[in-house]
């Protein structure tokens, strides 16, 4: 099933009906859909997929049995192609990224179609973000400002991925599970209308948990897929955020490293997606957390705990997506939003869920985010009511409202706004 790429679509097929000689590369998370695309947007199209791990030899050879010509140099393979066709799609294209002798030459045919203004296109995909991006991108490569185009897949949106989660599973409470255990990355409601039985929860079971599962190496797939090689550093970092060490003096105390040595992969993480930051809304402080929804749970759940740890995760899914959606709920416009960390006069630490605020009009939401079926609404009413007081910014001269969001209560509160899922696939699906 092809969901929501309209946009891509339309920018692809206006590149292909382009004059001239058009080179465009697309990035984008592994399983993000890159490879669909091409072939959904511009149909049947010439395809190589080039292999990793193997030598220039055996990538020449691959590409010149690909397209069906004698020469094994990329220059003369593309000047041969585009002599008999007007498209060529060469995917994983980081491939190439440690032989320059291809590059070069890959350049070479690029410039000679360019000069000669054959009309074509040439698309490139990479699921390295990082080595793909380098190889147009970087002043040094050979390929530096040949692309006319460059193309990054984000996740599907919320609301596509929802439609799709209940045709999948047929109602809302199961499509919302489905989200917030892959977010919106379509591979997995691929497999997922493959293989759905009973619900969510012994859906990932089955793929990622069981004796037999059928994505046990997908940590190793994806990060490999980006990192190659030098993905053991990278796979501790996410380890230890998984493991709740949410700073960058814990990760390395956590590892037995300087920090100085941590901050440039963290920022590598958060650059192509796999971290993310919370941010506290009284303070400077961000706290790291594993944003890839598919590797946080593999990092946070083992085949020994996965009963519990699935409920413990869901749950810290649903608070970030609700974070990220509040403005939808709320009844002003947030302009600032976040978490917040405090200290009860008891001197124990507690947390808001959610907070957003509005400085001009001096209103602040406080929220909480419960994935429970059987939520005491008026507890949480009353725990959320003596943590607000305890929120020091505009105190005194402020207008409060509170929220609970949760999948079913068993207690209304009296003033807080009850948000179950009801409300939650009214306000998603709008």
């Amino acid at each position: 099933m092809f969901v929501n790429r309209e946009n891509e679509k339309i920018l692809l097929k206006k590149l292909f009906s382009s004059s001239g000689f058009t080179v465009i590369y697309l990035i984008g998370r592994r399983r993000i859909g890159k490879t669909t695309l091409i072939f959904e947007s511009l149909g049947d199209v010439p395809y190589v997929l080039l292999p990793k791990d193997v030598g220039e030899k055996a990538i020449r050879d691959h590409i010149k049995l690909s397209l069906g010509y004698e020469s094994s140099n990329l220059s003369e393979l593309f000047r041969l192609h585009f002599s008999d066709n007007s498209v060529l799609f060469i995917d994983e294209i980081q491939n190439l990224a440690g032989f320059p002798s291809l590059v070069s030459e890959l350049q070479q045919g690029i410039d000679f179609l360019d000069r000669k203004g054959t009309k074509g296109l040439f698309v490139a995909a990479g699921s390295s973000i990082s080595m793909t991006s380098q190889l147009f991108e970087s002043g040094e490569s050979p390929l530096y400002r040949r692309a006319h185009a460059r193309l990054s897949l984000p996740e599907l949106p919320l609301k596509d991925t929802l439609l799709w989660g209940k045709k999948i599973s047929g109602n809302f409470e199961q499509a919302l599970t489905l989200y917030l255990t892959f977010g919106g990355i379509p591979y997995y409601y691929s497999i997922s209308q493959r293989f759905f039985s009973i619900d969510v929860k012994t859906l990932v079971k089955e793929l990622f948990f069981s004796e037999l599962s059928l994505l046990e190496s997908e940590v190793e797939a994806v990060l490999s897929s980006e990192f190659k090689g030098r993905h053991s550093i990278y796979r501790d970092i996410i380890y230890a955020v998984g493991r709740g060490k949410t700073r960058e003096s814990e990760i390395a105390s956590f590892l037995e490293v300087k920090q100085t040595t941590l901050h440039k992969y963290i920022n590598f993480l958060e650059t192509y997606g796999f971290l993310g930051r919370v941010r506290h809304i009284d303070k400077k402080i961000k706290s790291l957390y594993i944003k890839d929804p598919v590797l946080n749970l593999l990092f946070s759940c083992r085949k020994d705990n996965f009963k519990n740890c699935f409920e413990v995760f869901s749950g810290g899914r649903f608070e970030e997506t609700i974070r990220g959606n509040i403005n939808l709920f709320s009844p002003f416009h947030i302009e600032d939003f976040g978490k917040y960390v405090g200290k009860a006069s008891s001197g124990e630490n507690f947390d808001i869920d959610v907070i957003g605020i509005n400085r001009k009009r001096r209103e602040v939401l406080f929220a909480e985010c419960k994935w429970n079926l059987s939520v005491d609404g008026l507890r949480v009413e009353k725990e959320l009511k003596s943590r607000a007081r305890l929120f020091p910014l505009m105190k005194g001269n402020r207008k409060e409202h509170y929220a609970i969001f949760a999948r079913a209560f068993r207690s209304l509160p009296h003033e807080a706004m009850a948000i179950s899922l009801p409300e939650l696939e009214k306000a998603f699906l709008r």
